[in-house]
């Protein structure tokens, strides 16, 4: 039972935290954020990272600190900017946090019967929509009953997401300005998660309380509230509570509950409070604290642990994505991937003009367009599909059909290479991308469905196992279904398939059966379709059949339609009124046919393969579109 003093050592503010709190609502109107210096911490790794022996110590200038204890909640001579120590960098899965057992606080991987953890994704999310971490000097005790939740806290540093555009750095500090908070109950624990963003971001100036967040991100509250809800579920799990219903609270009752946890913090690390979780103290900078360590005290910590060694590999399984319907959640068993005997032969550097992927099978280079046969030989309904754009990557790659053995290479724009920009809440292609050898939309033709010409492609086909595939290789799938989009009044079929090595595979063997195994993905993929190129200034994309995906029976009837126009076009029985390079190595019945010493010379005068150039840092940033930009107006057509 707590006793009186215990609740009004809660109620009121520390000396120390009453000083904080008027500093921070100083000059608030006054506040502008611009270009804040960088901290000077440093990583020191030990172990192999996605193991149990892996840690990651901070350090100062001076040496090794405690993440926990010794950076500062405030940045010193910033008004009402906090420091933020990363422990979870967005879209990752790794679920890394302070230990708040172990002496100095390294960042390390959480463990469940003796695994470590990684989240899940349960759809549309990838692993963590925000950077995740905590902020130093806060304490979330244990002893108290938080008058909010009517629960005790959960022993930790408050945590909190940034939302920023970029990608931040496992164990980087990131200086942030609060803008509001929301009161989880985590297995009956208060776990505030604070609502915060980088104040070099390009939105901190128009982001300065909750209300901004609506505005300029729409969606991000609310999708933020579900993960939260959801994310263990397909653990186990029951769903997380919030009180308030949910609802963020402001800037000002955010910044009452962090300084409150800094008050508790304060009478923890100076031995004033019963700590009743072994919380490791150990510090080097804090002169009134009981607990504080030289830094070769600090160094000794560190001289018994492994040194840093190579990430051990991430389990496959980690890229599934789990499903979740109002009554129930989809269990996924996972299975083994056949190799394919087709190999990928890079030329350029990735992420440029100049890149250029090749196939080549058992004999040499080959067209993925031409060469690669359609259906599976031996096989009863069963499709190659090569992969030109893996799950949740940015980087428009496709299939050149202007280029001899047409190789898959980055779609360029007015000279610059392209990549899609992730409109939240999707990270990239939400699900691995690419095209249906031997078949072609027929520029010349008017489809009877959609009432416009073919785009002059490939058909287009998603993904949508668990798996994430490799740019380059050739998936075996099953079509399930297929979208009739209209792109710059242009028929531009979406099929929707799985690999058949799937796990879900067996239980999806028809549009209707995705409608009911993965809840919610065929309407995400129609709202995906319509809205990523708006962003970049683009009207929403069209679809026919009021964007209902059609039957197996209707997407395979496409397709063999498709692949049909395909052969008349290898074959010179059909106008190539787009120029398509038709240059094939298996062909006999085609006049285009050439040798494989032919095949080799095409590319005997191109660069050979380089380093991957680095993606731009804006290729992360996430953009947000109200309800009312997504009904904007319809599809114009293509510029001449």
């Amino acid at each position: 039972m707590l006793t009186g003093g215990t609740m009004f050592a809660f109620s009121r503010l520390s000396a120390r935290s009453f000083l904080l709190k008027s500093l921070v609502q100083k000059s608030n109107s006054r506040l502008c954020f611009g270009v804040v210096r960088n901290m000077s911490y440093t990583c020191q790794h030990h172990g192999s990272a996605y193991t149990s022996d892996y840690r990651l110590f901070l350090r100062n200038e001076a040496g090794l600190i405690s993440p926990f204890h010794d950076i500062p909640l405030l940045v010193q001579g910033e008004n009402n900017v906090y420091n933020m120590v990363v422990e979870i960098p967005r879209w990752t899965n790794a679920k890394m946090e302070i230990c708040t057992k172990s002496k100095l606080n390294p960042i390390k991987q959480d463990t469940k019967n003796g695994a470590v953890r990684f989240i899940k994704n349960v759809f549309p999310y990838k692993g963590y929509p925000w950077n995740y971490g905590a902020l130093p000097q806060t304490w979330e005790d244990p002893n108290l009953i938080d008058e909010h939740t009517n629960a005790f806290g959960d022993g930790d540093p408050v945590d909190v997401i940034e939302i920023g555009y970029k990608v931040a750095e496992r164990g980087s500090v990131l200086q942030v300005k609060l803008l509001g908070v929301l009161a989880m109950i985590d297995n009956g624990e208060t776990d505030w998660k604070v609502i915060a963003i980088d104040v070099n971001d390009p939105l901190a100036s128009k982001l300065n309380d909750i209300d901004d967040v609506k505005e300029v991100m729409p969606g991000l509250l609310e999708a933020t509230v579900e993960w939260f809800k959801i994310y263990k579920m397909p653990g186990g799990d029951p769903p997380n509570k919030f009180a308030f219903n949910g609802e963020a609270k402001h800037k000002e009752f955010a910044t009452e509950i962090v300084l409150q946890t800094h008050s508790r913090w304060e009478e923890l690390v100076t031995k004033k409070i019963e700590n009743v979780k072994n919380i490791a103290c150990e510090n080097v900078t804090l002169e009134s604290s009981p607990f504080k360590i030289s830094h070769k005290d600090a160094d000794a910590i560190c001289a018994l642990l492994p040194p840093r060694s190579a990430c051990a590999p991430i389990p496959a399984e980690v890229d599934a994505m789990f499903y979740l319907s109002e009554k129930a959640k989809q269990s996924v068993v996972f299975g083994i991937v056949r190799n394919m005997s087709y190999t990928c032969q890079h030329h350029g550097s990735a992420y440029t003009s100049d890149y250029r992927l090749f196939l080549k099978n058992e004999i040499g280079v080959i067209s993925p367009f031409h060469d690669i046969p359609l259906l599976v030989q031996g096989e009863n309904n069963v499709y190659n599909m090569v992969v030109e754009i893996p799950r949740w990557t940015n980087a428009k790659m496709e299939i050149c059909t202007k280029s001899k053995l047409n190789p898959i290479k980055q779609d360029t724009k007015n000279g610059v290479v392209r990549f899609v920009k992730n409109v939240f809440p999707y990270k990239g292609f939400p699900w691995n991308y690419g095209a249906l050898p031997q078949t072609w939309q027929d520029p010349n033709l008017v489809d009877e469905h959609t009432n416009s010409f073919g785009d002059g492609d490939p058909v287009d086909i998603i993904e949508i196992g668990y798996k994430v595939a490799e740019r380059g290789s050739v998936l075996q799938v099953k079509l399930l279904g297929v979208l009739a989009m209209v792109d710059y009044r242009e028929t531009d079929w979406k099929v929707i398939a799985i690999d058949v090595n799937d796990p879900l595979a067996s239980k999806l063997n028809d549009i209707d059966d995705v409608k009911e195994v993965m809840p919610g993905l065929l309407e995400a993929t129609v709202e995906w379709f319509k809205i990523y190129k708006m962003p970049g200034g683009d009207p929403p994309n069209k679809f026919a059949f009021n964007g209902e995906a059609k039957h197996k029976e209707f997407a395979t009837e496409i397709v063999l339609q498709t692949h049909c126009r395909w052969e008349e076009l290898v074959t010179n029985k059909i106008k190539n009124v787009t120029n398509i390079a038709c240059e094939n190595v298996t062909l006999e019945s085609s006049p285009f046919k050439i040798s494989h010493k032919d095949a080799d010379s095409i590319c005997a005068l191109l660069p050979p393969r380089s380093a991957c150039a680095p993606i731009p840092a804006e290729v992360d940033a996430m953009f947000y579109l109200s309800e009312k930009a997504k009904q904007s107006q319809p599809n114009q057509p293509k510029p001449s």
